[in-house]
């Protein structure tokens, strides 16, 4: 028969529902007043804590199974992403930072992919990251290196600010194998599955290493860590694409392809109106080159102006053809969204004058129409064009 014992342990490792159903049998063959007040008090608090489980997924978490050895038995918790483990253990996550950053640059890399030219220098700041779990003994708990495919859900989410679906979990380790990150098998699958179906009964999908299942729903066998992230965020692309333009927002960051290199940089006029400075560095174009320089700025600056709502200052474009090809981009011809100027003052100046040169059709909340000047500092630029054999990086 089932004790009291059994199901304060259950509860104690979260396993809720299996704790829950204890204490509703023992309710059901106790008589003494004072005991089925205190079994009615621990149903209503598991069941609590289960739909609290499972509703409040934020933005950097992901679940996953862990086996506990005393109990004999796993249980599912929350992993988080953030920069702070606010006490917690943090979770080796080294390697799942290296797969992902691999991951990522072979997506943004991709031929029809828009910002293969520069994004995939990006870092994602992924070293200011860290992954915890919280419970009190994290170094005893967390033996294996299962939870790296829920840790990579869970930075993605971070990255793209999108939590991950409280209907998914997932188990495996990865390993980089030059074509793909790879997911690798975990111990106990049987258990961890039992623990899924017993504690996540609404379960979507518990994604699991190919060379671990021989089971049947929820699991879903997985050998590829793009393959399941293909599967949580549907638009994930998209997703990403956004990130990346919200991410440039934040800090100066540098876009490199063979000829012409790009910070962004976030500033505030002289007058305190905010614009972002497009920051141009190259050497000397040759004219065989100028049709490559032309096409990256329509297909990849373009496209940055024109999703940026804040005012834009052109700066650095000697070759004097290149900037009115980059304002009359077709993409920009039906509109930017704030006013676009280009810097005239001589270059070793620090303060810095720009004209306004095109503006959006509607133009009642804009700070400066065409032909009005601003004046800014200009932010140092540190940028080392990557000129390397003639081919892009």
């Amino acid at each position: 028969m089932a004790s009291v014992e059994e199901a304060n342990s259950l509860s104690r490792i979260k396993n809720y529902l299996r704790a829950k159903g204890i204490y509703e049998e023992l309710l059901s063959e106790d008589s003494g007043i004072r005991n089925r007040t205190i079994l009615k008090e621990e149903i209503e608090r598991c069941e609590r804590e289960y739909q609290k489980s499972i509703q409040n997924m934020g933005i950097g978490e992901a679940q996953f199974p862990i086996y506990h050895q005393e109990e004999k038995c796993a249980s599912i918790i929350k992993l988080k992403a953030s920069t702070d483990a606010k006490g917690n253990i943090p979770l080796d996550i080294k390697n799942v930072i290296e797969c992902l950053l691999e991951e990522l640059s072979r997506i943004l890399k991709r031929d029809d992919n828009k910002f293969r030219n520069f994004f995939h220098t990006f870092s994602w700041d992924l070293d200011k990251l860290c992954c915890y779990v919280e419970v009190a003994d994290t170094k005893k708990l967390v033996v294996s290196k299962s939870y790296e495919l829920a840790a990579a859900m869970a930075i993605i989410s971070y990255i793209i600010n999108i939590p991950v679906g409280a209907d998914y979990i997932f188990t495996g380790t990865l390993a980089s194998d030059k074509s793909k990150v790879r997911i690798g098998p975990v111990d106990l699958i049987d258990v961890k599955r039992k623990a899924v179906l017993a504690e996540r009964p609404a379960t979507r999908a518990f994604f699991v290493p190919t060379s671990n299942e021989q089971y049947s729903n929820p699991a879903i066998p997985e050998d590829n860590l793009g393959s399941v992230l293909s599967k949580v965020f549907v638009n994930f692309d998209d997703d990403l694409a956004a990130a990346l333009y919200e991410y440039s927002d934040k800090e100066p960051k540098d876009f490199c392809p063979r000829l012409i290199s790009l910070r962004l940089k976030e500033i505030e006029d002289n007058k305190g109106v905010p614009i972002t400075i497009f920051a141009f560095k190259h050497p000397q174009i040759e004219d065989n080159e100028i049709k490559e320089a032309i096409h990256f700025l329509e297909r990849d600056v373009a496209d940055l102006i024109f999703r940026h709502s804040k005012g834009i200052v052109i700066d650095g474009l000697k070759l004097s053809c290149l900037t009115p090809v980059l304002v009359s981009c077709p993409i920009l011809r039906n509109g930017n969204q704030n006013f676009i100027a280009t810097r005239y003052s001589n270059p070793k100046e620090s303060n810095a004058k720009a004209c306004v040169v095109k503006t959006p059709v509607q133009t009642k909340d804009l700070k400066y129409l065409v032909g009005d000047v601003l004046e800014y500092k200009a932010p140092e630029s540190k940028i080392v064009p990557a000129k390397v054999n003639n081919q892009l990086k």
